[in-house]
């Protein structure tokens, strides 16, 4: 079995975010936790998303669709979920609706194969 926890974001919330592409092809189910740090005065949407473009050299996929969403704000955590795993590559958006301050940390977890 494989595991992934590493943190893809921990950046300021007070800007759209977007994670690094995570290849999901050898992933049997998979997590993303989405915090705001206490305090925050952002608030924002964390969007899963997903795609199913073909794998290759130098890939960066181009069509995604988006799973599910979730709202943060000061000290929120939100829980996004893909089980069973639908899709090669996956990514989370978050995207600001409040300006203000605050930290965003993307995390996931996955098991695999």
């Amino acid at each position: 079995m494989r595991y992934f926890n590493d943190t893809l974001v921990n950046a300021t919330a007070a800007t759209d975010q977007t994670t690094e592409v995570v290849d999901t092809r050898q992933v049997a189910a998979i997590t993303f936790q989405c915090s705001m740090s206490a305090g925050a005065t952002s608030t924002g949407d964390v969007y899963l998303d997903g795609s199913n473009d073909p794998a290759g050299t130098n890939l960066t996929p181009s069509n995604w669709s988006e799973l599910t969403t979730a709202t943060i704000a000061d000290g929120d955590i939100g829980l996004l979920i893909a089980d069973p795993s639908p899709f090669m590559w996956m990514r989370v958006r978050y995207v600001v609706d409040t300006v203000g301050t605050g930290t965003i940390t993307i995390r996931p977890k996955s098991i695999g194969f």
